[in-house]
């Protein structure tokens, strides 16, 4: 069984999700110097996220801990508290690489851009960015939906969307690829185009 945890920071304040490869009832408790203060009851559906919130802090020093059956399955640390007016932008290009995605935001620091399928974290990127300042970055595994990509600052999510609908196919070649014949003052160079 695999359960994952991934807090979020929203206008509301700090939220969890939550995905298990099991159904079932689970306990999820807040513990704070190794004391639980706080405890809920979630029904979890297999592979399905479902969100959550404590009324106490669930941010660093203390612990979100998940159990199953009255086993623990999952400790995990919160994050750092949520960062108020915290700005990120995400765009993508198709290029010959593949996607490209640039991202843009309102506060320096260190960064993580997440490719992440039915819950699961499949790639992550280390990203030092630096405010307005353009950063580039390429996914080694295939971003097309139904898989996400998300913004992680602090190791809470500032931003998630869906990946792109269609794999990349670029549609022509760069100019420092195109063909250069001088003798053919005239000639017109067209990509091919599938479909």
């Amino acid at each position: 069984m695999t359960v994952s945890l991934t807090p979020r920071c929203t206008d509301e304040g700090l939220i969890w999700e939550i995905v298990s490869s099991q159904s079932g009832l689970y306990q999820v408790q807040l513990l704070s110097n190794g004391t639980v203060i706080e405890t809920l009851q979630l029904t979890l559906t297999a592979n399905t996220t479902q969100t959550f919130a404590f009324e106490g802090d669930s941010t660093t020093p203390n612990v979100v801990r998940v159990l199953y059956q009255d086993g623990e399955v999952l400790a995990q640390e919160g994050p750092e508290p949520c960062v108020s007016g915290l700005s990120v932008a995400l765009a993508r290009v198709c290029t010959a690489n593949g996607y490209e995605w640039t991202v843009i935001t309102n506060r320096s620091g260190e960064y993580v851009a997440q490719l992440v399928s039915n819950g699961v974290v499949i790639e992550s990127i280390n990203l030092t960015l630096t405010e307005f300042v353009d950063e580039q970055f390429i996914f080694r595994n295939d971003p097309t939906s139904p898989r996400i990509v998300r913004l992680l600052y602090q190791g809470s999510v500032y931003l998630e969307e869906p990946g792109p609908a269609t794999a990349c196919v670029p549609t022509a070649l760069p100019p420092s690829e195109e063909p250069n014949l001088p003798v053919m003052n005239h000639f017109l160079y067209l990509p091919s185009i599938r479909r």
